[in-house]
């Protein structure tokens, strides 16, 4: 699976606006099913009501980037058998202080797989009956 940003204005309106919704921990996502591709755009949200300090929102939103990054690693085989076109990541909490990369990583891992098991049909999976 390639991650790439999401880029225009109603784009991301309309993938704010995905059925399908998961949460871990600090971490939601809203994701919108398509065709089958080798590449999902993502948006990553963190607001400011939430994290006043641009300092601590532009941290959060590296390491939710990167995150992404790594879950994608993690399915680079399965993504042309998944539906998933868009993933919105949003931040829920409301701080930031002695957030590294391995705990933010862990939460959107499971969101991605979430995600990824809704979408993906069965027969990819290996469950062949």
């Amino acid at each position: 699976m390639n991650v790439r940003p999401l880029k225009g204005v109603r784009a991301v309106r309309d993938a704010f606006a995905g059925p399908l919704r998961v949460r871990s921990g600090p971490v939601a996502a809203v994701g919108s099913p398509g065709p089958a591709s080798p590449t999902v755009s993502y948006v990553v949200v963190v607001p400011k009501h939430r994290m006043p300090r641009a300092v601590d929102r532009n941290r959060v939103k590296r390491l939710l980037r990167e995150s992404l990054r790594i879950a994608a690693l993690a399915h680079h085989d399965l993504q042309p058998t998944s539906n998933l076109a868009t993933i919105v990541v949003r931040w829920q909490r409301e701080h930031a202080r002695d957030l590294r990369l391995h705990s933010v990583a862990s939460h959107v891992q499971v969101v991605v797989d979430r995600l990824l098991a809704v979408t993906t049909p069965s027969d990819a999976l290996g469950n062949v009956e």
